[in-house]
């Protein structure tokens, strides 16, 4: 009895579905709606659809430069197991798409004169021999890929500038340099070190606002927030300008960041080989923990093209190795 009125029930649900005694197929009209529905359909999903690109953009750039990093970068032991996902992050954030301040002849822009030079420079045998004669305890890159450098000690110099009627001094004492040579994709790399310089200057100049317009940047007051005016704020930023360290030729400015805090990068920019591809002839890293400035610059074997993978390569480098430094 109950599978006769179980059968009766599924009888009557399937006539519910049964089509009217008179319907007759019609493709094209069926095609017709089909379409219509698929159009309201892909107008509504519009929106959300394009958010979700947005989102994944930078997700999908990543995986294909990981992708298409050479084998030799994924593969290279000394660079670690993080490196190729180092260098695609560098290369989206900064070398891509990072800010940047390009000005064509940056150390141009101030007079300068030498008011003590640094005498000759000293060869120490090692670190210990080094921190004897530069009256400080050096620090060297803990990086398993650099051998031990060559190192020498610079003697203290001193410097002074006119900027608008007022006359600034810059004094540095003694600075230990280490340089390698034809090692780790670098032609020459140098890391300069130094206890923190002392600028002489008039009360109530502002270095910050000096920097800008040393450079030849024009002034507002105030000064905007963010990059580039971040830059000028850095300890590094006036000294370094003060003492003609400024490249002259077109230089990048970019911001990045080390495990010790925010740092300044400078490229130094050319058309290589006579063409219009433009080149980092050589790259320089300003920074500066609670006791020590330092300043680390090179060139690369290979010179990378501006905002190419070898440029990535090169910064993720230069940022390994001063991470590095305790």
């Amino acid at each position: 009895m109950e599978n006769q009125d179980l059968s009766a029930w599924v009888q009557s649900r399937i006539e519910l579905l049964a089509p009217p005694n008179d319907w007759e197929p019609d493709l094209r009209r069926a095609l017709a709606r089909q379409a219509s529905r698929a159009e309201v359909g892909r107008g509504e999903r519009t929106r959300p659809r394009r958010v979700l690109l947005g989102g994944t953009g930078v997700a999908l750039v990543l995986f294909i430069v990981v992708t298409v990093l050479p084998r030799t970068a994924v593969l290279a032991q000394t660079a670690g197991q993080w490196r190729p996902f180092e260098e695609a992050w560098n290369w989206v954030t900064v070398v891509w798409r990072g800010p940047v301040l390009l000005l064509a002849n940056p150390g141009a822009a101030l007079r300068l004169q030498t008011v003590k030079g640094p005498g000759e420079p000293q060869s120490a045998a090692n670190v210990d021999e080094a921190g004897v004669l530069a009256g400080f305890p050096p620090r060297l890159p803990n990086a398993t890929f650099l051998p031990p450098p060559q190192i020498s000690v610079n003697g203290a110099m001193a410097t002074a500038a006119n900027w608008e009627g007022q006359r600034l001094t810059l004094e540095v004492g003694a600075t230990v340099t280490a340089t390698w040579r034809g090692t780790a994709g670098w032609a020459e790399l140098f890391l300069i070190q130094g206890q923190l310089p002392v600028i002489t200057m008039p009360p109530g100049l502002d270095l910050q606002v000096f920097g800008i317009g040393a450079l030849g940047l024009p002034i507002r007051r105030p000064v905007p927030q963010g990059f580039p005016w971040v830059l000028f704020v850095r300890t590094t930023s006036a000294p370094a300008i003060l003492s003609g360290y400024l490249p002259r030729q077109l230089t990048a400015f970019k911001e990045v960041k080390l495990s010790a805090g925010p740092a300044t990068l400078m490229e130094e920019c050319s058309k290589g080989g006579g063409g219009n591809r433009q080149q980092v002839d050589r790259i320089t890293l300003l920074w500066n923990v609670a006791d020590r400035a330092y300043v680390l610059r090179g060139k690369r074997e290979s010179a990378p093209s501006v905002q190419g993978w070898d440029s990535a390569a090169a910064l993720t480098s230069v940022i390994e190795i001063a991470n590095t430094i305790r």
